[in-house]
C-alpha cells in the first residue's frame, strides 16, 4: 500500500524564493550588526572649484529697490433688472 499519494512537491521557484529571502535577510542582518565591513570614505580639506575661479569683485551693483505693484480693482456690482411680464 502506497500511503505516499498525497503529499505534494514544493514548487522549485517557490523554493528559490525562500532560499533567496532567508539568504537576504541573513545579510541585512548582519551588514546591521557590523559582521559585513563597509567602505569609510575620507573627506580631503580642499578648497571649492568654485572658490578659487571667481574673479575679485571690482565693483558692486546697489541691490535692485522693489517695485511697488497696484492692488487689484475689484469689477464694479452689476444690477439686476426684473421686468414685469406684459400679458397680450
Amino acid at each position: 500500500m502506497d500511503t505516499n499519494t498525497n503529499i505534494r512537491k514544493i514548487h522549485p521557484l517557490l523554493a528559490a524564493a525562500a532560499v533567496s529571502v532567508i539568504v537576504f535577510s541573513g545579510v541585512g542582518v548582519a551588514a546591521i550588526t557590523g559582521l559585513i565591513p563597509h567602505s569609510k570614505g575620507s573627506v580631503s580639506e580642499q578648497a571649492p572649484l568654485a572658490a578659487l575661479e571667481q574673479p575679485a569683485p571690482t565693483q558692486t551693483m546697489p541691490a535692485p529697490v522693489p517695485q511697488a505693484t497696484p492692488a487689484p480693482v475689484a469689477p464694479a456690482p452689476r444690477k439686476h433688472i426684473v421686468r414685469k411680464a406684459v400679458a397680450p
